[in-house]
């Protein structure tokens, strides 16, 4: 994916990872799909809002960036479920996942670009560690498919599946960060510890402690039936083998 290539977006917001895109001569297209919704559900078991959240606002904003080419980008204000790839008139080298932060959108847009992109290209997610589900299912579906990529994660939220010949990994840059991805799966476990903190909270541990109490007292009483049954058993034999019946 050196020299020229164009650029597929799946969530744009303001147009913050546009910015370097929009000034890039090597960038010669940008498509960006954002539905635009004013709220989006989120795995995290949150509600995001995205007040004004506009195609109009989000070009505004980068018009004033120095040696911007807003010329280059198209902007669909739709989901992927409403698009086909061939509508976006270009054929992207480079897609980055970051719309709706649920598995079943980073699936779903997933796939729309692995069919609007050629074999050589790469797909790039964006807060990772919120939507693995998703990219899981979609990298399950490669190796049934036998499909040839490689996967890496950057630091410190971005999950990188790239195709053949893409070589984007031989990027200088990009191999100085793989070599710190340690510190993006730190985050990943971090971002992750409210759920660890709300199921250590005191209230629980008591509750898991009162559970195996429970369950403890249910075993032994299953026990000691057995064991009572067996016994019974033992007793009826012996007492038939001493009292034998007369014809």
């Amino acid at each position: 994916m050196h020299g020229a290539f164009s650029y597929l977006e799946i969530g744009s917001h303001l147009g913050g990872s546009l910015q370097a895109l929009v000034r890039d001569p090597a960038c010669d297209a940008i498509a960006s799909i954002d539905a635009r919704p004013t709220w989006m559900p989120d795995e995290g078991g949150i509600t995001i809002a995205y007040p004004d959240n506009s195609s109009a606002r989000m070009l505004r904003l980068l018009g004033d960036l120095p040696g911007a080419s807003l010329g280059k980008i198209r902007t669909f204000d739709v989901s992927t479920t409403q698009l086909s790839p061939v509508d976006l008139g270009l054929v992207p080298s480079l897609c980055f996942v970051d719309g709706e932060h649920t598995d079943e959108a980073a699936l779903r847009d997933a796939r729309f670009c692995r069919a609007a992109m050629p074999d050589s290209g790469c797909i790039a997610f964006h807060d990772a560690a919120i939507v693995y589900r998703g990219i899981a299912q979609f990298l399950r579906e490669l190796d049934a498919e036998a499909v040839a990529y490689s996967a890496y994660f950057l630091p410190a939220t971005v999950f990188v599946i790239e195709f053949p010949q893409a070589k984007l990994r031989d990027v200088e840059g990009v191999t100085s960060l793989i070599l710190e991805n340690y510190r993006g799966y730190l985050f990943s476990l971090q971002s992750n510890d409210r759920y660890r903190e709300f199921f250590n909270h005191w209230v629980f541990r008591e509750w898991r402690t009162l559970q195996r109490r429970l369950l403890k007292g249910r075993l032994e009483r299953w026990a000691a039936r057995e064991t009572a049954e067996k016994l019974g058993q033992t007793t009826g034999s012996a007492s038939a083998m001493t009292h034998p019946t007369q014809d």
